[in-house]
């Protein structure tokens, strides 16, 4: 693909994410998650969309730093979001 298009993933998954946070602040903040967090196929539905936005987000830019479309570009990229996960898992961020 394109530089163009993956700019275009990775502006639609930072956007989409960004958005859905605040309005889950917003409505949590308020007490009216329910829905959400009583029905556990929409509550892993977004914790999935939102992993596979950071990976997208995270592949994109290591595409863009590597110039090279390989496995290697994929474990790269997988490694990199072990280890911030593991780090904010050990600070319990």
């Amino acid at each position: 693909m394109s530089d163009r298009m993956w700019n275009i993933i990775w502006l639609f998954f930072a956007s989409t994410i960004i958005i859905g946070g605040f309005t889950l602040a917003y409505f949590g903040e308020r007490g009216q998650l329910g829905i959400i967090m009583d029905n556990p196929w929409i509550k892993y539905s977004i914790i999935l969309f939102g992993l596979i936005g950071v990976f997208f987000i995270v592949y994109s830019e290591v595409r863009k730093r590597v110039e090279v479309e390989s496995v290697k570009t994929v474990l790269v990229t997988i490694l990199i979001i072990i280890i911030v996960f593991a780090f904010f898992a050990l600070t319990r961020l």
